[in-house]
């Protein structure tokens, strides 16, 4: 066969892996993320069902310490709540998301595969090498994309930079400590969800789903080659052991040789030239149905490999083969 020049498949892999990209960003850039209008109606929601049970109306909520830390630590609690219910919401957003990239990045492996077969068809490519490639490729099956996940520390950092900027008030009283008392304005709480959104939107555009399928695709296209080469000087150490003197046990055959007081007998490979090529080259349009003439091709095809199979058994039987 041919000698397959792997350096196009990598320039055939950069153009897929570029359009790959393309579509991942433009699902990205065509995303419904949300919007800050939603982020401030959740924390306008959150505050007042909040001040609901603290049993005043309003938009703020307070936080009162009777004793050391409950204030505080009631409104890290209320702050926490409110941007983890947040978070989960947008979740479902997320799925979505990485739901149509995957779809996408299915679709265009498929086309991946196609476009190597046609190119290996095109070089030349014997049987053999096709359907070694095809079978490396289809062993990737690519994994679903992670779930997105925001750094607990820098959330903690969020909600804790958060607090320390609440304003409170003192009430002495007598004989009893004095009352501080937290108070979050509507304006405060949307002004957290704001940079809480501004945090998963940056973790969201980190995930670089592009990367993601486009590496074990790569990782998957070097292990072909790898395969596709090592065939290849295979078949360049058969071609040399072809023009290797002829051994005089074979009567003059051109396909008997004897390499290191060994005899090899290659009268089979003759037949197999003839077949191969048909077997490589029988296409369907569309595995789904049967085409027309599509029958009688694959009958014609079968009848010309059944007669090459019988000769190399009626060779073998009479000991002028194998």
């Amino acid at each position: 066969s041919a000698v397959l020049d792997t350096s196009l498949l990598r320039k055939i892999f950069v153009a897929f892996s570029g359009d790959l990209v393309k579509k991942v960003k433009d699902t990205e850039r065509d995303a419904e993320v949300p919007s800050a209008d939603a982020v401030h109606a959740h924390a306008d929601r959150a505050m007042k069902e909040m001040a609901a049970q603290q049993g005043h109306g309003g938009h703020s909520v307070r936080f009162s310490e009777e004793n050391a830390g409950d204030g505080i630590a009631e409104l890290k609690e209320f702050l926490k709540t409110m941007s983890k219910d947040a978070i989960q919401e947008w979740g479902k957003f997320y799925i979505q998301f990485a739901e149509d990239v995957y779809e996408k990045a299915i679709r265009s492996q498929e086309k991946w595969v196609r476009s190597v077969n046609h190119h290996l068809k095109s070089s030349g490519c014997d049987a053999v090498m096709q359907k070694r490639a095809l079978t490396k490729l289809q062993e990737l099956h690519l994994p679903r994309p992670p779930a997105l996940e925001i750094p607990v520390d820098k959330w903690t950092q969020l909600v804790e930079a958060h607090c320390a900027q609440v304003p409170y008030s003192k009430n002495k009283r007598l004989f009893q400590r004095t009352l501080k008392t937290y108070e979050v304005t509507s304006v405060s709480g949307r002004e957290f969800m704001t940079n809480v959104l501004d945090l998963w939107l940056s973790c969201f555009r980190a995930m670089d789903l592009a990367a993601f399928f486009t590496k074990p695709i790569r990782d998957n296209l070097e292990e072909m080659i790898g395969t596709l080469e090592d065939l290849q000087h295979q078949g360049a150490n058969l071609a040399a052991l072809s023009h290797a003197a002829p051994d005089p046990q074979g009567a003059g055959r051109k396909s008997v040789v004897q390499v290191g007081g060994e005899v090899f007998d290659f009268t089979f490979a003759e037949s197999l030239r003839e077949v191969l090529p048909l077997i490589a080259n029988f296409d369907t349009e569309d595995p789904e149905k049967v085409d027309a003439g599509e029958l009688e091709q694959c009958e014609a095809v079968t009848k010309q490999v059944a007669a090459a199979v019988f000769a190399i058994r009626k060779d073998i039987v009479q000991g002028r083969g194998g």
